[in-house]
């Protein structure tokens, strides 16, 4: 009986890993492709489709200078050429590529922000990769500087830090820990403006401190100017991660990065 299809095995595979390893090999003489593809090859084929991509790109940082400035000329020289800009086919392009965008992000966006995003931008002006995977790429990398509000990680993925809009949220005056937060908001501006938007809670610490944490809610277009969206937040009163402390909490809507609106809620003891 014939095997069913693998994504996995056609988008990384040992003929793909050997023409990354060519393209590194060209564009950095001690670059060592047959190691590079040996190393690779020796965990790959056990491994699921994100696994592999995270294997190619921790193989990678092993054959790389190790500081990412040093990194990155090497990286845009191994880039093809340019794709067909008359092309027709919605081609998603070679998802070979897609681990660079891990091995950015791995070797710490946060120390390097602007270095990434000049890079980033090197490679899309150059034309040198399928716009889709670009995007892609560049929406990985760029994850966590997107999830603090960074404008410019903001504006790179389409989304204006500056966007004119109005902001409200409601929440409930109280809510009890074991129960879900349910909470609605409403943003009115530009017909057809695209918004990433978050929310932030603020959570009671022992001892009066307050603690932080972001969570996506929703990518999407201002249709008609107006858009409104809701959600229940569990709060989980048997979390071992996280303990939640009754107190008076507070909740933020973050829309492409920018907080545009709060509320106050109080969180009792689970009953």
């Amino acid at each position: 009986m014939a095997s069913g299809f693998s994504l996995k095995d056609q988008l990384f595979n040992r003929e793909k890993v050997r023409y990354l390893a060519g393209l590194f090999a060209a564009a950095e003489p001690g670059f060592d492709a047959e190691a590079f593809e040996a190393q690779v090859m020796a965990e790959l084929p056990s491994l699921e489709l994100k696994q592999r991509m995270t294997l190619i790109a921790e193989v990678l940082a092993d054959h790389l200078p190790e500081a990412l400035p040093a990194a990155a000329p090497v990286l845009l020289k191994a880039l093809p050429p340019p794709l067909d800009p008359g092309r027709t086919d919605d081609d998603f392009g070679d998802f070979i590529f897609a681990p660079l965008g891990e091995y950015v992000a791995a070797k710490g966006v946060a120390a390097h922000p602007d270095l990434v995003m000049d890079r980033l931008q090197a490679w899309r002006e150059a034309g040198a990769q399928d716009r889709k995977e670009l995007d892609w790429m560049t929406s990985h990398a760029l994850r966590g500087l997107v999830k603090a509000g960074h404008p410019r990680a903001m504006a790179m993925l389409g989304y204006d830090p500056e966007l004119t809009l109005d902001a409200l949220i409601a929440v409930p005056d109280q809510v009890r820990i074991g129960e879900a937060l349910d909470f609605s908001c409403r943003l009115q501006g530009a017909a057809g403006a695209p918004v990433l938007v978050d929310y932030i809670l603020h959570f009671q610490r022992p001892g009066g401190k307050a603690s932080a944490k972001v969570f996506k809610l929703k990518q999407a277009r201002i249709t008609g100017g107006v858009l409104e969206l809701g959600k229940k937040h569990k709060l989980k009163g048997d979390a071992t991660t996280f303990k939640l402390v009754p107190g008076p909490h507070r909740i933020e809507l973050m829309v492409n990065g920018k907080v545009r609106a709060g509320a106050e809620f109080e969180l009792l003891p689970e009953g």
